[in-house]
């Protein structure tokens, strides 16, 4: 899961303006390298965030970005939204109480049948104040659905990762992907 930034740029044809970008892959061991013509660039879209099975964040797009288009792996964010989104973070931080106990770890196959296994951690002493706020959201092979040190590591990543946007850029749209 992605939030993307998109630059319009427009077709530079000003010779005053001058773009310039190079583009390095590297496939296997050889080094391919493209410049673009500066006339031809449109747009630039960037990577700001990402995210892995840290479902409450998806599913916090679906329910407040989200509408009928629920089926789209790619809709826009307005940046009031991603302000909602960092403002819902930092909630949770400012409310979370972690206190030490057992995490759900996964299972292990054992006598013919998925045993849970649990590990020592933190867990949240108020998971459900918490899941009022920001829950967790079902899916198959979408992360746990615990609320412990792992979920708050994940609104911390969210939380660090939005406070870099730049809102006041010109030109400048936002995009939620997910795809799997």
């Amino acid at each position: 899961m992605y939030l993307l930034k998109e630059t319009y740029i427009g077709a530079v044809r000003n010779p005053h303006v001058k773009v310039s970008m190079t583009i390095q892959t590297t496939k296997s061991k050889r080094k391919k390298t493209k410049t673009i013509e500066n006339m031809k660039i449109v747009l630039v879209e960037e990577e700001i965030a990402y995210w892995r099975k840290a479902n409450a964040i998806h599913g916090w797009f679906l329910k407040n970005v989200y509408n009928e288009e629920a089926h789209t792996n790619r809709i826009e964010v307005k940046p009031y939204q991603i302000a909602r989104l960092l403002e819902t973070c930092e909630t949770i931080i400012k409310k979370a109480e972690l206190k030490p106990g057992r995490i759900f770890s996964g299972y292990l196959w054992k006598n013919g049948e998925n045993t849970p296994t649990f590990m020592n951690g933190l867990v949240c002493n108020n998971a459900s104040e918490l899941k009022k706020i920001l829950p967790r959201q079902d899916g198959p092979f979408f992360g746990p659905q615990s609320y412990d040190e792992y979920y708050i590591q994940e609104v911390k990543d969210t939380i660090e990762q939005l406070r870099s946007i730049d809102f006041n850029e010109p030109n400048t749209r936002y995009f939620y992907v997910a795809n799997w």
